[in-house]
């Protein structure tokens, strides 16, 4: 967007069946909030205090499976959550994240 956001909170999370690697991504931001709960997997948590007119922030982290999957994993939707111009708070989702796994 062509203007600034303030107040940034990026949620993900990864299912169950999978756990967190804890792994430093060069250039990319670290988590600043990990939990874990043993039935609804691990939610992953970036804040940002604002981002600048058309910035771009990278997030990433690398997730091992607890046993092998044959098909695929699909990720539900990751959330973004900020303060709009208004004032408003407002929430944004992605798409759900299919991977599949060729044998």
């Amino acid at each position: 967007t062509s203007e600034l956001i303030e107040n940034v909170t990026l949620t993900d999370l990864l299912p169950s069946l999978a756990s967190l690697e804890n792994e430093v991504h060069i250039g990319s931001m670290t988590p600043t909030q990990i939990l874990k709960n043993d039935k609804k997997g691990t939610l992953i948590k970036w804040h940002m205090e604002a981002l600048e007119p058309f910035e771009e922030r990278i997030v990433s982290y690398k997730a091992r499976t607890k046993m092998v999957i044959i098909g695929g994993l699909t990720l539900p939707p990751a959330k973004a959550k900020f303060k709009a111009k208004t004032g408003s708070d407002r929430t944004v989702k992605s798409n759900k994240a299919v991977m599949t796994i060729g044998v």
